[in-house]
């Protein structure tokens, strides 16, 4: 017990501080003269590895000594995962614009190619990328394993989805709808771990397209977002509203009811 409070606590105070310096990072080479996008890139790039050694770690400490990068996946298998999971990450997005367009919540134009659109969105694919593995290592394979240990898988999944909303609940917008999808996220991506057999590839990937898809389609796309935030959230950030909350709720359930019908 005791050894696994400790990893838990050097893992999240690890991962706050990590955090602070990922955004310094980003700043220090951008003023190095490092465009914007390249600048975010390599410090995701520099913030995963970090994470991959602050999770490694608390992992030792809490006396569970096991392969952190994905259980021995082999390639093929890996890839097959990370596919999968990309692919729902970006239904839920696409889902929720479609229902948030249906009912008039948003307006969508014509494309327009925009100068230096493809520089960004491969910029910001890198730099999600690094972040979505980042905070998966941290909480769906480190802090997960330390609480299933401690409580049991179902206390271990709700305390590990609860501690992922509560580092991100700081933003100035935030919301109870914000942070309760965070909540219905991180619990998802705790069951898709479990389905690829412990494997953390589906919600590394699923993380990423959540993240990116919502960040490209609101540059590649003109979309209007119509109705009040705590509706349809924000630009980048859907996830603050009620719409994409249910979509998460609905997936976190059906996730859930198949991960343990299949253990």
């Amino acid at each position: 017990m005791t050894r696994g409070l400790l990893g838990a606590g050097v893992l999240l105070a690890g991962f706050l501080a990590g955090r602070r310096g990922f955004e310094a990072l980003a700043s220090a080479i951008q003023a190095g003269g490092v465009s914007t996008g390249l600048a975010a890139a390599l410090a995701a790039g520099l913030y995963l590895a970090f994470a991959a050694a602050l999770a490694q770690v608390a992992l030792l400490v809490a006396v569970q000594p096991r392969d952190l990068l994905i259980a021995g996946r082999p390639a093929p298998d890996a890839l097959r995962q990370i596919t999968v999971g990309f692919g729902l990450g970006a239904a839920l997005v696409l889902v929720t614009l479609v229902v948030e367009w249906g009912s008039g919540l948003a307006q969508l134009s014509s494309p327009a190619m925009r100068s230096g659109l493809m520089r960004s969105l491969g910029a910001g694919l890198f730099e999600l990328g690094g972040i979505a593995a980042a905070e998966e290592l941290v909480f769906r394979v480190a802090l997960l394993t330390i609480a299933v240990r401690l409580t049991g898988m179902r206390w271990g999944i709700v305390l590990s989805s609860v501690t992922y909303a509560g580092v991100h609940a700081g933003v100035s917008w935030s919301s109870p709808i914000y942070v309760a999808s965070l909540f219905c996220f991180g619990a998802a991506a705790c069951q898709l771990r479990r389905l690829g057999g412990e494997s953390a590839w589906i919600p590394i990937g699923a993380h990423w397209a959540w993240d990116f898809v919502s960040f490209a389609v609101f540059r590649a796309v003109p979309i209007t977002l119509l109705g009040p935030t705590w509706l349809n959230g924000l630009p980048d950030h859907l996830s603050a509203g009620l719409v994409m909350l249910v979509v998460l709720a609905l997936t976190a359930t059906a996730t859930s009811r198949l991960a343990w019908r299949t253990s």
